[in-house]
């Protein structure tokens, strides 16, 4: 399995492999095999394991298709996550605005709870921390210059961070 086939979740797969055509049936767009699926995609890939056994090479070759520009396929799950934390941190709201009735009435994101976006948060600020670090210099200068603000004079700072 090559590594761009490994995000392709089922469901993607599903989305690329089947036609739905009412409620729990589905046509195979290979074969043209109704297949019925009431919960999960579990009866589906298993159709496509047993009779199209390089489906996920088709599935991401389909996906290629779609997608004329090689852009990642990025999941509901993934986009509404960002979503949260781009609203709470760009509005600059407390973590738990999220779990309040009125925030998760008017969204139109999937609901998050509290401790989930703090945990995410905190993935992002690492890794900018990290990406951060290994590209910055051992020793850099940090030059603030002097302004008036609000009638309070600011004075020209110099200092070096080792």
């Amino acid at each position: 399995m090559s590594s761009s086939n490994k995000s392709l979740t089922n469901k993607l797969v599903v989305s690329l492999m089947f036609t739905n055509n009412l409620g729990e049936e589905y046509v195979c767009l290979t074969c043209s095999k109704p297949c019925k699926s009431a919960h999960g995609y579990i009866n589906l890939i298993t159709h496509l394991r047993i009779n199209h056994p390089t489906y996920l090479e088709d599935a991401g070759r389909a996906a290629k298709d779609r997608n004329s520009l090689r852009l990642p396929v990025i999941d509901e799950a993934s986009r509404s996550i960002f979503r949260w934390c781009e609203w709470v941190v760009m509005n600059r709201l407390p973590l738990s605005s999220v779990e309040r009735k009125m925030t998760r009435k008017n969204a139109s994101l999937t609901p998050i709870a509290k401790n989930t976006l703090k945990r995410y948060l905190m993935r992002i600020f690492e890794s900018v921390e990290a990406r951060v670090a290994e590209e910055l210099p051992s020793t850099f200068g940090i030059v603030l210059d002097g302004c008036t603000f609000k009638r309070t004079s600011l004075y020209r700072h110099l200092r070096r961070v080792q």
